[in-house]
């Protein structure tokens, strides 16, 4: 039992305008707040799902880029507690710690080190109402002064039971939870709609310029379905030995450098204090969203200047692709951080571009090539990637491809853009019905 005595510290910027509204501690208001097994786990290629605190820094746990466990190790660590639908995994120490997810519906996951589950007394709490609060402005900033740690930054276990909650009558707490949750659920709606897209651009990609269907279509005498006659004319009816293969005649076999390069300009904002700065980073990004701008003043260190059309590759953990392009028009100045490469085409579409740097073959040799001591901290290098081997079909057939799939990339990043604009949305209306500022009849 917890002392009667004990203080309820509540954010200093939220004050309470509704009568009927109560506080309560975290702990009070769960049927228990569990910690992790303290242990690393061995990871297996299938298996349940592991929480960890990467894999919830956007408030949803992505289970698409989480990593697995053996069905032995999962039974060791869900001994304590199993998590469950309505339960909440949160994240108590490292650069994501503090950030609430729900468990999704009919999986099997387990914690991760630095992950803690919270189990809200349904009567009491409702569970997405509780990840929008313990995810909300006035909670993050509260965290900020009861977080320790010299080097990792985090919260320990006595501290999240005693995290302050604001406590409505069960039935707001599930209009809210329905009103915030229909912003989540548009946003679900685009990240899959990204997929679907970015999948179809990646399999246009391998059957043109990897499987070579088209040309095995002519060399058997037969009609190619799925692209108009004007571009199934490009193709070649036969092929040709190459130091990769037998590959369509008349393509090439060059060097990733001749048509495209790693660019290194950069500049230090803080030199620049009354420039204002778009700046893209790694984990805004991985949340599926574009980075707001930043005053120069405010980007501490070096970073690399981006421009229209620049993709970009993250250096970190090539075992996990991460590539993204950016927008035909961005606000200049931009930058981005320097964990990323940042590549700019010399001759090819932007769209054979992206695909390529997403192909499997470039994949493969960067996660051989890359250096460090463990999975999670393994970096690759410009030169690696610039001195790839790459079939390069003729430009009539590249921006035949372009015309294709380039409006899917487009799309992509119009969906991106939408969910940035939802997210913003949703996050300013909380603190509004929180305050009192807004009602939830006037928020509907």
């Amino acid at each position: 039992m917890r002392p009667e005595s004990r203080a309820l510290h509540k954010p200093s910027t939220l004050e309470l305008r509704r009568q009927e509204w109560s506080w309560g501690f975290l702990d009070d208001l769960c049927d228990g707040v569990f910690d992790c097994p303290h242990s690393t786990p061995v990871l297996s290629e299938v298996g349940p799902f592991l929480a960890r605190s990467q894999d919830v820094r956007s408030g949803v746990f992505r289970a698409d880029q989480a990593a697995h466990v053996s069905d032995g190790t999962f039974r060791d660590r869900i001994r304590k507690v199993r998590p469950s639908e309505g339960d909440l995994l949160y994240s108590r120490e490292g650069t994501y710690f503090g950030i609430a997810a729900e468990v999704p519906p009919n999986i099997d996951v387990c914690l991760g080190q630095r992950m803690v589950l919270i189990r809200p007394k349904r009567e009491k709490l409702n569970s997405r109402y509780l990840r929008f609060w313990l995810n909300s402005s006035y909670m993050q900033t509260h965290i900020q002064g009861q977080k320790d740690g010299s080097v990792a930054e985090r919260l320990n276990l006595p501290t999240i039971r005693n995290l302050p909650v604001l406590l409505p009558p069960i039935k707001v707490q599930e209009h809210i939870a329905d009103l915030l949750g229909s912003f989540d659920d548009k946003i679900e709606v685009n990240r899959k709609m990204n997929e679907t897209l970015e999948q179809m651009a990646r399999a246009i990609f391998k059957s043109w310029f990897v499987d070579f269907d088209p040309v095995r279509v002519k060399v058997q005498g037969e009609k190619t379905f799925g692209i108009d006659e004007a571009t199934a004319a490009l193709f070649p009816a036969s092929f040709e030995q190459s130091e990769l293969g037998m590959i369509p005649k008349g393509w090439n076999i060059e060097k990733a450098s001749s048509i495209f390069d790693v660019h290194r300009d950069s500049i230090n904002p803080g030199s620049s204090p009354d420039v204002t700065f778009m700046h893209y980073s790694l984990p805004a990004f991985d949340e599926g969203r574009i980075p707001k701008k930043a005053l120069g003043s405010e980007i501490k260190s070096n970073k690399f200047l981006v421009k229209s059309d620049d993709i970009l590759i993250s250096k970190l953990n090539p075992a996990t692709p991460r590539i993204w392009l950016l927008p035909s028009r961005i606000a200049e100045p931009s930058v981005c951080s320097t964990e990323f490469m940042v590549v700019r085409s010399k001759r090819v579409g932007t769209a054979f571009l992206t695909c390529l740097l997403q192909s499997s073959s470039v994949q493969e040799k960067l996660v051989q090539t890359a250096t460090g001591t463990s999975n999670s901290h393994q970096r690759t290098k410009p030169e690696v990637l610039l001195g790839i081997n790459v079939v390069v079909p003729p430009e009539s057939l590249v921006r035949a491809f372009d015309r294709t799939v380039l409006s899917m990339l487009e799309l992509v990043l119009c969906n991106i853009e939408g969910s940035h604009a939802l997210a913003s949305t949703r996050d300013l209306l909380l603190p509004r019905i929180l305050s009192g500022e807004v009602s939830i009849k006037e928020a509907v």
